[in-house]
């Protein structure tokens, strides 16, 4: 059996539309493809509604995050693939989270740290020898941005806005734990 569907006006075969029990037919209006397409455009149009609705849903709904866990755990190697791409994406966001994991560990003060705000107090400049920090130089380019805890970590400093300046990759490193 064949079906004309009435977004892109094709005829094409019933298996290509989902089901609807309320339909005369007991079929969706729209083939499963013209629903894709409009599905993905209202998620881009609604992306910040649907990522808040997911988030409340994970903090109030107990069965979601034992969901998510039981599936973690029953794919640790899915659940490590999607962490490194996430952290290759993001690196700013990984190194910010790595900054936090070592400030628990050392049992030191976190507070909550802004890196943009950082950067723009610090006009874009490396602290240590005030050039200037081209965001754009990625690691592992000695000029490359990276974020210095002036009083390190593993002298007790805290992981804080106060404690934190911008320098170059190099700068950080040859400075070392002092």
């Amino acid at each position: 059996m064949q079906k004309t569907c009435t977004k892109c006006k094709l005829l094409k075969s019933t298996s290509d539309f989902n089901v609807k029990k309320s339909a005369y037919d007991g079929l969706k209006p729209w083939c499963r493809s013209c629903q894709k397409v409009d599905a993905k455009r209202y998620r881009d149009l609604n992306k910040e509604k649907l990522n808040r609705e997911s988030r409340e849903r994970y903090y109030t709904d107990p069965n979601v995050k034992a969901s998510k866990r039981k599936w973690e755990k029953a794919n640790p190697d899915k659940v490590y693939a999607g962490t490194k791409r996430f952290r290759a994406r993001h690196p700013d966001k990984a190194a910010g989270w790595n900054a936090v994991r070592r400030a628990r560990k050392a049992a030191t003060t976190v507070g909550y740290v802004n890196y943009q705000e950082i950067y723009e107090y610090y006009n874009y400049e490396c602290y240590l020898c005030n050039e200037a920090i081209d965001l754009t130089v990625t690691w592992p380019h000695p000029k490359s941005k990276s974020m210095d805890h002036i009083i390190p970590l593993a002298k007790g400093g805290p992981h804080t806005r106060d404690n934190l300046a911008p320098a170059h990759a190099q700068c950080n490193m040859l400075k070392g734990g002092d």
